[in-house]
């Protein structure tokens, strides 16, 4: 299978690189038998250019695996972080910080005046209205901060209900906003949004609603779901009765939606591992080819005498095929061809449950046998040395 390999990792098709033209002139000098190959012959030059293809590989390995545990550690921080932040807005109830108050001083100082120079009750009220929205977004804006901070440190101790699939950049958003961190604008509208820096210098701004909406939860609905069809599959193979297949898969498909497809990704379901850790790992031994298959055609270009371009599939090719059916941003991303991986991934799960209770059902009923065969066989000595003893008489 061709995979270029380039500075930013493993290119699924393209032209070829620059290092791809390196190796392919390293090639020709090996075959020329010049420059570092000269006088080693052929076979000296095709082990020495071996050894050159497989540092290469090796470096790009390590750079691969460098460039994730920075990513980790950086989620890891940001984690700790959010974490931190939550507790101290549930310690004062969510309330808000000087930022807010800040900006919103003026306009209540403005809106006094209003109303001590308002002549009619009419004036009055229209004055009060506005104090009353002024009002009623603080407590909203208390009561959202409130809730976001429970979500990542729930009150009775128990795990964050946040989804792995949140990057370091929301989880960093969303603790500047609940540490009063962000710098709040006065829109022309008279609304509020807040400024954000960025660990990298960016700045971003957002309403408290959009910082919200950021939030991804856990699809823990489909978690508990999930497990109690595993569990029902086990004890139904184990006693023989109805699996009732298509009814389960039409379950999963409609229970896997736009709004927890990303959980669903990230996310461990029903005590195991996550889809993609999963998928990335199976690929490489060919357990979840199918879902490969998936894919389009073109995604992959075939190698050598390969009949199909996932016949073999390397880590490489694991990654970049996991990536793009999990990745939103990859140009080969398909929300109908993951939703549909993600189905057959689950109703996978619940099918091997109900495998292992058949198993287990024929192992119990090969032991019931083995038993009955051994009293048999007791009985048959006692019947044996009865007669015997009477025939001894």
């Amino acid at each position: 299978m061709a995979i270029d390999y380039t500075s930013g990792g493993p290119k699924l098709k393209g032209k070829l690189s620059e290092g791809t033209l390196k190796q392919m002139d390293e090639v020709a000098k090996a075959n020329a038998g010049v420059g570092k190959y000269e006088n080693k012959g052929f076979e000296g030059a095709m082990d020495e250019l071996a050894k050159y293809g497989q540092d290469k590989i090796d470096d790009a390995k390590t750079e691969q695996e460098n460039l994730k545990a920075e990513e980790e550690k950086k989620n890891k921080e940001a984690e700790d972080k959010f974490s931190k932040v939550s507790e101290d807005v549930q310690a004062l109830g969510g309330s808000l910080g000087p930022n807010y108050f800040d900006s919103i001083y003026d306009d209540m100082a403005g809106l006094k005046e209003q109303y001590l120079n308002a002549t009619t009750d009419k004036e009055k009220a229209a004055v009060m209205a506005k104090v009353n929205e002024y009002k009623l977004e603080t407590e909203n804006l208390k009561q959202s901060r409130k809730d976001m901070s429970e979500s990542q440190t729930p009150p009775d101790g128990g795990p964050t209900l946040f989804s792995s699939s949140m990057t370091a950049d929301q989880k960093h958003i969303m603790t500047e906003f609940l540490g009063n961190k962000t710098r709040i604008i006065k829109n022309e509208d008279g609304s509020r949004s807040h400024e954000i820096t960025l660990p990298n210098g960016e700045k971003k701004v957002m309403t408290a609603d959009e910082i919200s909406g950021m939030q991804i939860l856990k699809a823990n609905d489909f978690d508990l779901a999930l497990s109690k069809d595993m569990e029902n599959a086990l004890s139904v193979g184990s006693e023989n009765g109805f699996y009732d297949q298509e009814g389960i898969r039409n379950k999963i498909n409609n229970s896997i939606t736009d709004d927890n497809v990303a959980s669903l990704i990230n996310d461990a379901m029903g005590g195991g591992k996550s889809f993609k850790q999963d998928l990335s790992e199976g690929l490489e031994t060919s357990q979840y080819q199918d879902i490969a298959k998936m894919l389009p055609e073109d995604i992959m270009q075939k190698e050598g005498d390969e009949e199909f371009w996932y016949s073999n599939i390397s880590k490489a090719d694991a990654d970049a095929i996991s990536n793009a059916l999990t990745d939103p941003n990859n140009e080969f991303y398909s929300s109908d061809v993951t939703k549909n991986a993600l189905s057959n991934y689950f109703m996978g799960i619940v099918d091997n449950n109900y495998t292992k209770g058949q198993n287990y059902r024929q192992e119990s009923g090969v032991q019931d046998a083995q038993r009955e065969g051994n009293l048999s066989n007791i009985k048959g000595s006692f019947k044996t040395g009865g007669n015997n003893r009477l025939a001894n008489k």
